[in-house]
């Protein structure tokens, strides 16, 4: 019995980001705040976390991605939404901060009355 055997092998590259995510600072309450990187595989599958939790596409976060670039948008950022944030990409890693350094805005009315006293 003669075997003829052929072997096929599939390299997978391995994904690196060519631009990883940056801090972002935010100095309003209310605004958005949004992060990107790009990495060397297009449309590969994606995963958000902030401090550790997974993050889904909603009324508060909204999730993209073109081709190689990669979005996470924070929308009407408070200081509940300031931490660690990641995106894990085919088991690689890129980490940033998002610091809240708005203060809050106070709008004052005047209580102040004119009075004047008669005798």
């Amino acid at each position: 019995m003669l075997f003829n055997a052929e072997m096929v092998v599939y390299t997978v590259e391995p994904v690196q980001f060519t631009r990883p995510l940056a801090d972002v600072r935010v100095a309003r309450l209310g605004e958005p705040a949004t992060f990107e990187c790009e990495v060397t595989k297009p449309d590969a599958r994606a995963q958000w976390l902030k401090d550790g939790f997974d993050l889904q596409h909603g009324p508060k976060y909204d999730i993209g991605v073109t081709g190689r670039n990669y979005r996470l948008t924070v929308r009407d950022v408070d200081d509940r939404d300031a931490g660690d944030y990641a995106i894990v990409v085919k088991g690689h890693r890129s980490e940033a901060r998002l610091e809240v350094e708005a203060r809050p805005e106070f709008k004052v009315r005047s209580v102040f009355h004119l009075v004047t006293a008669v005798q």
